[in-house]
C-alpha cells in the first residue's frame, strides 16, 4: 500500500503499525484460487444454491409484509446538519438508513468543522443491479446527496449492492470532487470504472492502517484521522462469476490529536462493522432451537453455545479497542440455517458489542430493505428485549436520521 496525495488530501500508511494477530493474511486466496476466504472454524461456507432454491419454494425466505406506517415506527426524521450547542469535542453521528452512516469527527478549536465521512452510503430506491427490480427500500433515506454538507471521505466495507451503490457513488463523486474513497482489496477497479481517479481510491487489506489528512478550506493546518481496515465474517460478489474475488471487512476510525488542537486531547474511536457473522447454525439445530419440547431445546442451546465463534471481533477489541462507539448490524438473519454464516442476529450482535470493547453501540442493517424472512421491525424489538434480559446497557436502535453526539 503506497502513499497518495490528491486535491489537498494525503493518505499514508501509518509509521507505527500496531500489533495484529498471527497469520493475519490467512484469508488471502490460496494457490490456484482467486477467492478470499473466512479462515475460521466458524465458517462452513455459504449454503448451496439448491438449498436457497428449496428454501424459497418452501417459503422459508419469503419477505414479510411491510406495515403501512413503517416509516413512523422506525422514528424516521429528516437529517439536519445543524448541531446542538456545546458539542465540540464530540463525534456527530447519524444513521441514514440500512448500513449508511454519517460521521463528523471533532474539529480544531475555533474551526468551522471536523473531518466528515460516510460509511457504506446507499441512497437509491433499490439495492440491486437494476433500479427496475430487486429489493426496494420501504423507508426513505434520511438525506440525499444534494442535501449533505461537504464530505471528505467514504469507506466501503464490501461490494454487495446494499453497501455499494453505483448511483450513490456517482452522485457523491460529482458533488464532491476532492472526496477520497477507502475500499477493500479488489474493489478499486470498480471505482476506476466509474471514472473516479485512482489517486482518490485507497485499497486496504485486513489490519492495514492509514493516516488520512486534509486541509479543510478556510481552516489553518491539517486535520488527520487514523483509518484501519479489519476482519469480518462475510463474503462478496456482484454477479454470478465473482464470488469472494474481492475482500470484505470492517473499519476503525481514530482521531489524531495535534499539539495546537485542544479539542482533540481526548482521542475518539469508532468501529464500523459493515456485515459480519458469528457462527454457522445447521438447519437441524435451528429446528431443535425452535421446538416446544423444553428438554430438546435445552440440549440444542447447549450445542449452540459450543459452536465455534468467529475470533475476529475479540481480536479487534484486543488489538484496536476499546471504542467509544461500535456500529453493528442486527438484521437480515432469518432463517438462521441460511443466514447465520454471513449475518448476525440481535443476540450475536450483543456478543460482538461486548467483544470489541465498545462503550456504546448503534444498530444498523435493519429498517430499510427486506432482505430475509424476519418481520421488518423484529430486529429492533428483539435487540431491546435481549438487552433487558442480559442487563446490557449502551446498545441502542437510534431514530433514523437523528444526529447523536458521542
Amino acid at each position: 500500500m503506497s502513499s497518495t496525495t490528491s486535491q489537498g488530501a494525503k493518505v499514508v500508511p501509518v509509521s507505527d503499525p500496531r500489533p495484529h494477530p498471527e497469520n493475519h493474511r490467512s484469508h488471502h486466496p490460496k494457490p490456484g484460487s482467486k477467492s478470499f476466504v473466512n479462515p475460521w472454524p466458524s465458517w462452513n461456507g455459504l449454503a448451496p444454491p439448491l438449498q436457497f432454491a428449496k428454501a424459497r419454494l418452501r417459503g422459508d425466505i419469503t419477505a414479510k409484509a411491510i406495515p403501512e406506517d413503517v416509516q413512523a415506527r422506525v422514528n424516521w426524521q429528516k437529517t439536519t446538519f445543524e448541531y446542538a450547542a456545546e458539542t465540540s469535542g464530540k463525534i456527530k453521528v447519524a444513521w441514514l438508513g440500512h448500513a449508511s452512516m454519517f460521521l463528523e469527527f471533532p474539529g480544531p478549536a475555533g474551526g468551522s468543522r471536523g473531518l466528515r465521512g460516510l460509511c457504506d452510503p446507499v441512497f437509491s430506491q433499490r439495492c440491486s443491479p437494476s433500479q427496475w427490480m430487486g429489493p426496494r427500500r420501504y423507508t426513505a433515506p434520511s438525506t440525499t446527496v444534494a442535501e449533505l454538507p461537504e464530505i471528505d471521505l467514504v469507506v466501503i466495507s464490501h461490494n454487495h449492492y446494499d453497501h455499494l451503490d453505483v448511483g450513490t457513488i456517482t452522485a457523491l463523486n460529482q458533488r464532491f470532487p476532492a472526496l477520497h474513497f477507502f475500499v477493500s482489496l479488489g474493489v478499486k477497479k470498480w471505482f476506476l470504472g466509474c471514472g473516479i481517479p485512482g489517486e482518490r481510491v485507497t485499497e486496504m487489506d485486513w489490519w492495514d492502517e492509514v493516516l488520512y489528512s486534509r486541509r479543510i478550506p478556510g481552516q489553518a493546518g491539517e486535520q488527520s484521522l487514523r483509518i484501519g481496515y479489519l476482519p469480518a465474517q462475510h463474503f462478496s460478489n456482484r454477479g454470478l462469476n465473482d464470488l469472494a474475488t474481492t475482500l470484505w471487512g470492517s473499519y476503525s476510525f481514530e482521531t489524531v490529536p495535534t499539539a495546537t488542537d485542544v479539542s482533540q486531547e481526548v482521542v475518539k474511536k469508532v468501529w464500523f462493522g459493515g456485515d459480519t457473522a458469528r457462527r454457522t447454525i445447521s438447519q437441524d439445530l435451528e429446528r431443535r432451537l425452535e421446538t416446544e419440547d423444553p428438554s430438546v431445546r435445552s440440549m440444542a442451546e447447549t450445542e449452540l453455545s459450543e459452536l465455534p465463534s468467529c475470533p475476529a471481533h475479540r481480536q479487534i477489541g484486543e488489538y484496536r479497542g476499546p471504542f467509544d462507539l461500535a456500529i453493528i448490524p442486527i438484521g437480515a438473519y432469518a432463517p438462521r440455517y441460511l443466514m447465520s454464516p454471513v449475518h448476525v442476529d440481535p443476540g450475536e450482535a450483543i456478543e460482538i458489542f461486548e467483544e470489541v470493547r465498545a462503550d456504546r453501540a448503534v444498530a444498523i442493517h435493519w429498517g430499510t430493505f427486506s432482505l430475509s424472512a424476519e418481520d421488518v421491525l423484529e430486529p429492533r424489538d428483539l435487540l431491546a428485549s435481549l438487552c433487558r434480559d442480559r442487563n446490557v446497557t449502551g446498545f441502542e436502535c437510534w431514530d433514523m436520521g437523528k444526529v447523536m453526539y458521542i
